[in-house]
């Protein structure tokens, strides 16, 4: 965190922290990336992503299994991004208030997530589970910018 608030002090109004875990459960070892402007802040958040494909915010080596054991599960399927902590953000952020799909896109943006986690990882489920009440004019399309589309939670 000292180091985070020395970085915007230097103007850098972006930061965003990342864990690293060695293998043999020593210290924990932090990565913090720093950018003046959003589309630097973007970028550091597709590498996280890219490192931690659940929550984007950390890297633990797997545990290999002891010498002469196989693995319990082999090998899995690729890890999904887990995005209900987003969903949560704009819940604490808009409450019950009606949002465009702006913003919300705003939120995410200053957020860890990605853009891409919002509309059909976050949005879409929400609306199909009944989370969120979405008003959409008839010529909108899913979750569209600019067509104003609102939406709150029930």
């Amino acid at each position: 965190d000292l180091f985070r608030a020395q970085l915007v002090k230097a103007g850098l109004s972006y930061t965003l922290p990342f864990r690293l875990k060695p293998p043999d459960g020593s210290n924990e070892y932090w990565i913090v990336g720093g950018s003046s402007n959003l589309r630097g802040l973007a970028s550091i958040k597709e590498g996280f992503w890219i490192v931690d494909p659940v929550n984007g915010q950390g890297f633990a080596p797997p545990r290999s299994a002891p010498a002469g054991q196989d693995a319990l599960f082999g090998d899995l399927p690729p890890a999904e991004p887990d995005t209900a902590p987003l969903l949560g953000l704009l819940r604490d952020r808009f409450g019950h208030d009606w949002f465009s799909v702006e913003d919300a896109m705003a939120l995410t943006e200053h957020s860890r997530f990605l853009d891409g986690h919002l509309k059909q990882r976050t949005l879409v489920p929400a609306e199909k589970s009944e989370v969120i009440e979405v008003d959409r004019p008839q010529d909108a399309r899913r979750f569209k910018e600019g067509k104003r589309i609102k939406m709150r939670f029930r």
